[in-house]
């Protein structure tokens, strides 16, 4: 399951993968090659960059900015406004 907001509440780019049960926050933005792992939830306004692996249980909170390339290990809280 992907829980969604509203549609047309956050940007979604090209290739993702996700896992069961994550919840993708309005004004969240995700870029290509991404892949989010079961059970995690994308906070409002958070940006996730291009070719990043979110492991299973994660929570990026709102505003939080994770950059290309990074790999976010099981259970992993970024907290608000983090750059990563």
């Amino acid at each position: 399951m992907l829980k969604l907001y509203r549609k047309n509440s956050f940007i979604i780019n090209k290739l993702l993968i996700v896992g069961v049960g994550i919840v993708i926050e309005p004004k969240a933005i995700v870029y290509s090659n991404t892949f989010i792992g079961a059970g995690s939830t994308i906070s409002i306004g958070a940006i996730i960059d291009h070719n990043v692996n979110i492991g299973d249980y994660c929570h990026i909170n709102a505003g939080a900015v994770i950059k290309t390339g990074m790999i976010i290990s099981k259970g992993t809280k970024i907290g608000a406004g983090e750059i990563v």
